[in-house]
């Protein structure tokens, strides 16, 4: 009787651990240091992302983000519309699943030249951007809401930090630029004007989200459901202690101040929420789903 008292509680103790729920696979996301992304970030310092076993991988572009989802080292990752149809060539399965902002301002098209003026050169545009970049689809935006998709385009593949070096002259040919804060600020000391931006023009959208394949989505749908929770919250705290916030993010998107990451905050909308009808409509349009969106 004794030795029978000695094996209940082993035997109570397997049942223990047989009946405790399986711990969660890993979810493992990439994510690059950009200020739309930040409540992700957030999540993370709060430890809000241990619970739910997801794991974050930061890196510096949104290429390398991509380039690490497609090579297997992450299961999700973040990007603009322009990364997400890049994969999808590749990974028709690939999906949107969690929406996070949309440029308000951050992305815009430069030039030597008013818009009429573009309309009436005989000479070929000279077109400054980062081709494997949203900037193709700012541009191309641009050029078909403005009536130039027919005019001859000289496309040059440049870095932004290259870019902000041209200069205006009066011998200068037409010149487009897409490019993005702050670059944008050097492009006007050296003469060229905005014409066309995310903030003041509806068809020039980038929006940022968070894409996986249909497989993964359905292996980890409960994580997913969950994190687009979390990220709701994340973002409602950026209103309710933005220092707070700041404090917890600011290492992550190459450390601004205060006031430089308020004023950022200014630059993007988030699209978190209902998304706007007409924001919707430009997406289909686009061919991007927006069916499986997570609400």
């Amino acid at each position: 009787m004794k030795k029978l008292w000695l094996v209940i509680p082993g035997i109570l103790a397997l049942l223990s651990i047989a009946c405790t729920p399986a711990e969660k696979p890993t979810l493992k996301i990439v994510t690059n240091s950009w200020i739309g992304y930040s409540p992700l970030f957030y999540a993370r310092q709060k430890g809000m992302l241990d619970a739910l076993n997801i794991k974050l991988v930061n890196v510096v572009s949104l290429g390398e983000s991509r380039q690490l989802y497609e090579s297997g080292v992450a299961m999700a990752f973040t990007g603009t519309q322009y990364e997400f149809f890049q994969s999808y060539q590749k990974d028709h399965s690939l999906m949107p699943v969690i929406m996070f902002d949309r440029s308000n301002g951050g992305d815009m098209v430069m030039s030597n030249r008013s818009i009429d003026e573009l309309k009436a050169s005989q000479q070929t545009l000279q077109a400054y951007l980062e081709m494997d970049s949203v900037n193709l689809v700012v541009l191309k935006d641009f050029l078909l809401q403005n009536g130039l998709v027919d005019k001859p385009v000289n496309y040059h593949n440049k870095d932004q930090a290259e870019i902000s070096t041209l200069n205006n002259h009066d011998d200068s040919p037409p010149i487009i630029i897409a490019t993005y804060i702050p670059y944008n600020l050097t492009l006007q000391k050296n003469g060229f004007r905005e014409l066309a931006s995310t903030r003041n023009n509806p068809d020039l959208l980038v929006i940022d989200a968070l894409y996986t394949s249909q497989q993964v989505f359905k292996q980890h749908k409960e994580q997913f459901v969950a994190l687009k929770k979390i990220v709701d919250q994340s973002i409602a705290s950026i209103k309710h202690d933005p220092r707070d916030y700041y404090e917890q993010v600011k290492s992550f998107i190459e450390d601004p101040g205060y006031e430089e990451f308020l004023s950022g905050l200014n630059d993007i909308a988030w699209i978190n929420r209902a998304m706007d009808p007409a924001i919707e409509e430009h997406l289909k349009k686009s061919g991007f789903p927006v069916r499986d969106l997570l609400q």
